[in-house]
C-alpha cells in the first residue's frame, strides 16, 4: 500500500468545532480514512511524505510493517495531536518502535523529491507483470538547494521504463498565479529592505524545510536574528537540519516560555527579557 491518507472532503462533510470523531474506527466508516478491507492482503505500507492526507492514521489495522519518509520526524510531529480528533492518528500502542524509516525497505525503490513535508520520496514498485512509478506531491523548482531535485529523482527512478505512472495533480487547473522561488526570494528581499521595524514576525509550515531555510538565510541577510519560542516548531527544525547536514552559520535563537531548558543542537538558547533590544524575526507555526 502507498499512502493512506485523510479524506478531507469528507472530514469536513461530517465534523467540525462542535462534532469530532469518537474513534478511527468511525472516521473509516465515515470514509475520512481507508476502510479496513483495504488493508486486507497488504504486507506493507510506504508513506511518501508527512502532510495528513498521505499519512493517515498511523492506529493501523493489523501487523502490516509500516514504512515512514523519517520516523524521528513524524514522532514529534504526532505531539501535536494529542487534542481534538487528530489524537485518532496516533499509533495505538503510543509508540513508534515499531515503525520504520522508508530508506530501510527493500521491495520498493525510493528517491527524495522536493516538497512542503520534509523528507518526501517518490516511490517505484516492480511486481511481476507491471512497473509502477508513484510520484507523491512534489515540487518542480526548489525553492533551497539543499533539496533534491524532483524531476532528476523521477528520470533515476523510471531509466529501465515503467509501464504505469501515477503523478499527484494537487494543483492542476486551479487559477491561481504561483511563485517561482525565485520570485518568491526576490519579493520577501524587497519586504525586508522595506521593513523598518526591528521586530518581525513570520509563519511557515513547521514541515516545509526548504522554504524555512530560505526564509532563514533572507533574514541573516538583513541583519535580522530568527528566534523561536514554541519548543515544537523549534525542535522539528533542529532535527530536520540535522538530517540535512545543513549548516547554521548564523545566530538562531530558540526562547523558551517556560524555565524548562531543552538542548537543542543548532540553537542558541535565549530569554525574552534579553531580546528587547535586538533586531529580530519571530517564527509561529501557521498549524497545531
Amino acid at each position: 500500500m502507498l499512502d493512506q491518507g485523510v479524506n478531507f472532503a469528507q472530514l469536513k462533510r461530517f465534523y467540525g468545532f462542535s462534532i469530532q470523531p469518537d474513534s478511527v474506527e468511525e472516521l473509516r466508516e465515515m470514509k475520512v480514512l481507508p476502510l479496513r478491507e483495504a488493508y486486507e492482503g497488504v504486507e506493507e505500507i510506504y508513506i511518501t511524505h508527512l502532510h495528513l492526507d498521505h499519512l493517515g492514521s498511523l492506529n493501523i489495522p493489523g501487523e502490516i510493517r509500516t514504512y515512514l519518509p523519517s520516523k524521528d520526524v513524524v514522532e514529534i510531529l504526532s505531539r501535536s495531536w494529542w487534542f481534538g480528533w487528530k489524537q485518532h492518528l496516533l499509533p495505538k500502542t503510543l509508540s513508534f518502535l515499531n515503525f520504520r524509516d522508508l530508506e530501510e525497505g527493500k521491495k520498493v525503490q525510493h528517491a527524495r523529491i522536493s516538497h512542503s513535508a520534509f523528507p518526501s520520496y517518490a516511490l517505484r514498485v516492480d511486481a511481476d507483470d507491471v512497473s509502477i512509478l508513484y510520484t507523491g506531491d512534489l515540487r518542480l523548482s526548489a525553492p533551497h538547494n539543499i533539496s533534491s531535485n524532483s524531476l532528476e529523482s523521477l528520470e533515476k527512478l523510471s531509466e529501465d521504463g515503467v509501464d504505469v505512472l501515477i503523478v499527484e495533480g494537487t494543483n492542476f487547473g486551479r487559477r491561481m498565479n504561483y511563485l517561482t522561488p525565485s520570485q518568491f526570494k526576490e519579493l520577501l528581499r524587497e519586504l525586508l529592505e522595506r521593513y523598518k521595524r526591528k521586530l518581525l514576525f513570520i509563519s511557515t509550515h513547521p514541515l516545509d524545510l526548504e522554504v524555512t531555510l530560505t526564509i532563514l538565510e533572507l533574514l541573516w541577510e538583513s541583519e535580522y536574528i530568527p528566534v523561536f519560542e514554541n519548543l515544537y516548531y523549534a525542535q522539528l527544525l533542529d532535527i530536520m537540519i540535522n538530517k540535512v547536514g545543513y549548516v547554521v552559520g548564523e545566530e538562531l535563537l530558540f526562547a523558551p516560555r517556560t524555565s524548562k531548558v531543552r538542548t537543542l543542537e543548532n540553537f542558541e538558547i535565549a530569554f525574552l527579557g534579553e531580546l528587547k533590544n535586538l533586531k529580530k524575526a519571530v517564527f509561529v507555526p501557521s498549524c497545531g
